[in-house]
């Protein structure tokens, strides 16, 4: 109890982790201690414990096992403290190290003696650890946190050898697979190995070997090694192949070349040694030597010996012209030198004598092997390298490797490749599509190999050949001066050797120089890579890959790395090929430092380049590039499509139902022409077909004449023979589809229109008739022969000249009249029209489907005035008064106010006033009016009244008021 604060501390040491619970309690004053205690407020609390730090040995590894070379060995790290407790986050600083056991093998790289493996946090106090060995046998794991080491660290670590692989397998030793003796046993040793080269143990008995002239290779002793020892006897000199196979396929390097010499004599005569008597290679010196005794076995003395008497020829068997003549030089102690160079390669005889004897044992067989390949000399044919190439179909290419002095080279361990670059074919694919795909040779026998690519793009491409090395170039520079390399030096791997790269007798660089990798990769697979570049810090570094920039640190963005940078890679051509590129700056500070590592969906962490995807450049064949025109393959129904087709369309015209876009199986359009191509429409109980004609690159326009309107299911079909489809018609793309054929426009020659209206004329407000007849152009009534085509029709009277009234001046008037059409129920595409016209003048018919013009034909129609009419007609008078005569002019209208321009009406005119008075209407022709003639007198002031009728009284009376001072004059007019 603190008296001056009041506040009591209390102390406890925790041992376990974890969540727990603190309960506080006090007795009051006065009561009895340890009876009536009372808890403080909020007891009991929950108190949580974290773990401490690590302590490494009481942290240990869990599931560490036996290993399988190239495969990823992975186990779990659980941290813990001084106390046992699981510690609960991560951040420990926890490193694997893994170190090759025993002595290494001879070949094995340093990056496989001793590495760093990969720890995952977790971020709980468990940590993942995994790392990959390539190399079989024994390895110390070393695990250790904070620098010192867990709980059983170091582990030992076992690396079994993986599965075997044939074309890892080796010949190791023994001089069987390159020279035998005539009935002399020949032996080699094989080695089964995976495909990281370890040896696999257990594994040899599936070996076998063959050579040829039937002579019989076993392969028998095993050394429990993964080796095993073959051994032959041949019976025939010459040259052979021995095939070394595993479980049937070949071993690295199989078949080999075996040359079979003569038998070795024996006795006390003279004789030959040297390799030269074996094999040579073509254009390289090759020798041997000759020992020469006396008849006592004594070795002949140089001073003594002509040596113009011992020489020695070698002659082709296959070309006779070929024969090449050794020379001897004499190097002491019975010893004479033989110097030759063949230049073509093949099976010689060699005979070397001396005084006309044969040295043993000349004459004996020799072969020449060709030299390296030279890219100047190989050549190249085949149907995928002629003018014009079908896409989407596998092509060939053959090349045949040579040397420099133009021998096909026998081996078959050369790397050719093909790259065939091009595309954006202007008719067919778009311009800018390009395709790029690398293809690796395949040799079919010595010196042939075989080029299959299959192009997809059509247009130009380019097709180059060329051979690899395994490697990469590395050059030296100093500081960041990249005009002129100090040296240059050809390695396996991505790595700074500056020994290699300098002079004896140079200094060594160790700052401020610069360091270029130039070479190939060869990528495992058709996915996006990751790569990182793991440098010194002081470092600068760029990766290049295809000329794009993949990984930068310093160079161009100027951003200095603090830890590992890492790039994407993703490639846009379909090769596995491509061009890489390393820049590396060393300034100073620590020791200069590069890996390169990439990582990808099938590889679980990042790992550092293999040696065996680096590849040098290549030389490019003599044929240099090859210009190929890669056109379109057969047309395929999947990818050819129809465009512009329609649903609708006019029956008893050509209609163009559509374009079909021709193309083959890689989307090109097809531009050969005469393509076979069938379009069919198929209705009730008929079918039709289409005209096809080619309008551009690949399209075709589709023409069709439909006789007969209704539904039709109209099908497009490629006709291109396959494996799939043998009967080769394949439909194209949207076919079939259902298209309605529609009643079209009416041409004049297939329509006709009748009618006592066009002689006669029609009387104005009477009700006419015309008939009117639509055919298709064979006239077989088709073309409108339902009742409903009568809803797509209308008719139209158009005026073409009014009749104008005499002293009146009318503009020439062009109206619509309207004519109902009635469908005829008599005979097929037959109609009737009805109409009635109210104006008197000529008229012309047009005939309308669905609101458009599909006629005008030459039939006028004129319209005549209708009966007269006495409320319509016109009445005027005049008066003569020298004579006394009154003259009535009458102007005849029919009902609608026409007039009536011909004569023939009955009227009688009535005067009734003071005298009464009968007039004959005459009538006058000029006029057309009629004018009845009375004489009128004694007229005083009285009201006439003038009655006209026709047969009976039409109108009431027309007034006339007369002037009783002037005889007959006419004072008004109505």
């Amino acid at each position: 109890m603190d008296s001056s604060e009041g506040i009591i501390r209390a102390t406890a040491l925790p041992i376990k982790s974890g969540l727990h619970s603190l309960n506080a309690t006090y007795t009051a004053n006065g009561t009895i201690s340890g009876i009536a205690k009372e808890a403080f407020y909020g007891s009991p609390f929950e108190v949580t414990v974290v773990s401490a730090g690590p302590l490494s040995r009481r942290c240990y590894a869990h599931g560490l096992q036996d290993g399988i070379a190239g495969a990823y060995t992975m186990f779990h790290v659980h941290s813990r403290d001084a106390l046992g407790n699981k510690r609960t986050r991560g951040g420990d600083a926890i490193e694997v190290v893994v170190k090759y056991a025993v002595q290494a093998p001879p070949k094995m790289h340093s990056k496989d003696i001793a590495f760093i493996g990969d720890v995952h946090d977790f971020d709980n106090g468990t940590y993942l650890a995994s790392f990959l060995a390539r190399i079989s046998g024994l390895y110390q794991v070393d695990v250790v946190i904070n620098g010192i080491h867990i709980q059983g660290s170091p582990f030992m670590h076992y690396v079994a050898a993986n599965t075997t692989a044939a074309e890892a397998s080796t010949v190791d030793w023994g001089d069987g697979w390159v020279i035998g003796t005539v009935e002399a046993p020949a032996n080699l040793t094989v080695t089964a190995r995976d495909l990281y080269g370890n040896p696999v143990i257990g594994a040899e008995n599936g070996f076998s070997c063959e050579l040829t002239f039937g002579v019989n290779c076993v392969c028998a002793v095993s050394y429990g090694n993964g080796s095993m020892s073959c051994a032959y006897v041949p019976k025939v000199s010459g040259s052979g192949a021995l095939a070394v196979r595993y479980r049937g396929q070949h071993v690295f390097g199989s078949p080999f070349r075996v040359h079979i010499r003569n038998g070795i004599a024996v006795g006390i005569d003279s004789r030959l040694y040297g390799r030269g008597l074996m094999f040579a290679v073509a254009g390289k010196n090759s020798s041997f030597t000759a020992v020469l005794r006396d008849a006592q076995n004594n070795l002949i003395d140089c001073a003594k010996m002509n040596i113009s008497s011992l020489n020695g020829t070698l002659s082709h068997k296959t070309f006779l012209s070929e024969t090449i003549f050794v020379v001897a030089r004499c190097m002491g102690d019975g010893k004479f030198a033989f110097l030759y160079n063949a230049t073509v390669a093949g099976e010689y005889e060699l005979v070397v004598q001396v005084y006309g004897d044969h040295v043993s044992p000349s004459p004996l067989s020799l072969y020449v092997s060709p030299g390296t390949i030279d890219a100047d000399q190989s050549s190249v044919s085949g149907g995928g390298l002629k003018s014009k190439v079908s896409a989407c179909g596998l092509v060939k290419a053959f090349a045949i490797a040579r040397d420099r002095w133009s021998n096909v080279q026998t081996t078959r361990l050369g790397k050719f490749y093909a790259l065939v670059v091009g595309g954006g074919f202007t008719g067919g694919s778009s311009p800018g599509f390009q395709e790029s795909i690398m293809v690796t040779g395949k040799s079919l026998h010595a010196g042939v190999y075989e080029f299959s690519y299959l192009p997809q793009i059509a247009g130009p491409h380019k097709v180059n050949f060329f051979f690899l090395d395994p490697g990469i170039v590395s050059k030296l520079y100093v500081g960041s001066n990249f005009a002129r390399p100090v040296a240059s030096h050809s390695g396996p791997s991505i790595e700074i050797n500056l020994e290699n790269l300098q002079p004896p007798e140079a200094e060594l660089m160790t700052d401020f120089f610069s360091l270029q990798y130039v070479g190939r990769i060869q990528f495992p697979a058709h996915h996006d890579f990751k790569f990182r570049m793991n440098v010194d810090p002081d470092a600068k570094v760029l990766l290049k890959i295809d000329g794009v920039v993949v990984v930068d640190i310093g160079f161009l963005n100027g951003v200095t790395q603090s830890n590992d940078l890492e790039g994407i890679f993703r490639p846009s051509a379909r090769d596995l090929l491509h061009v890489f590129e390393i820049t590396y700056l060393h300034e100073r500070g620590q020791a200069a430092f590069i890996q390169a590592q990439w990582q990808h969906a099938s590889i679980f962490q990042f790992s550092r380049i293999p040696d065996t995807a680096l590849f040098k450049m290549g030389s490019i064949c003599a044929d240099g590039e090859i210009d190929v025109e890669i056109t379109p393959g057969l047309a395929d129904g999947k990818m050819s499509n129809i465009r512009d087709r329609r649903v609708m369309y006019k029956a008893g015209s050509w209609n163009l139902i559509g374009i079909l876009q021709l193309r083959d199986f890689c989307g090109n359009l097809c531009q050969q022409g005469s393509d076979l191509v069938a379009v069919y429409a198929d209705g009730l109980d008929m079918r039709m077909s289409a005209n096809v004609t080619e309008t551009t690159t690949g399209n075709y326009d589709l023409h069709m004449f439909a006789e007969t309107p209704g539904f039709y299911a109209i099908s497009a079909y490629v006709v291109a023979p396959s494996r799939a489809n043998p009967d080769g018609s394949m439909h194209v793309t949207g076919s079939p589809w259902m298209a309605e054929f529609l009643t079209n426009q009416i041409p004049n020659n297939t329509a006709s229109v009748s009618g006592l209206a066009l002689v006669a004329g029609a009387a104005a407000g009477s009700p006419s008739h015309l008939s009117f007849a639509t055919h298709n152009i064979v006239h077989n009534s088709r073309n409108l022969s339902m009742h409903k085509d009568i809803t797509r029709l209308s008719a139209a009277l158009y005026m073409i000249h009014p009749a104008p009234r005499p002293g009146e001046r009318r503009t020439q008037i062009v109206g619509n009249i309207p004519a109902h059409m009635q469908g005829s129920f008599l005979a097929p595409s037959r109609f009737a029209i009805n109409f009635v016209l109210y104006t008197t003048g000529v008229y012309t018919l047009r005939l309308f489907s669905e609101e458009k013009l599909i006629s005008s034909l030459s039939a006028e129609i004129t319209c005549r005035p209708s009966h007269m009419s006495a409320a319509w007609s016109a009445l005027r008078m005049s008066a003569s008064p020298a004579v006394g005569h009154f003259g009535l002019y009458i102007q005849s209208r029919d009902a609608f106010g026409n007039d009536i321009n011909f004569g023939g009406e009955s009227m009688r005119v009535y005067l009734h006033g003071a005298l009464h008075r009968t007039s004959q209407v005459v009538p006058v022709q000029e006029t057309r009016y009629f004018k009845p003639r009375f004489k009128a007198r004694n007229i005083l002031n009285r009201r006439p009244e003038l009655l006209m009728t026709k047969e009976m009284a039409l109108t009431s009376y027309s007034a006339v008021r007369c002037d009783s001072r002037r005889e007959a004059t006419l004072c008004m007019f109505n």
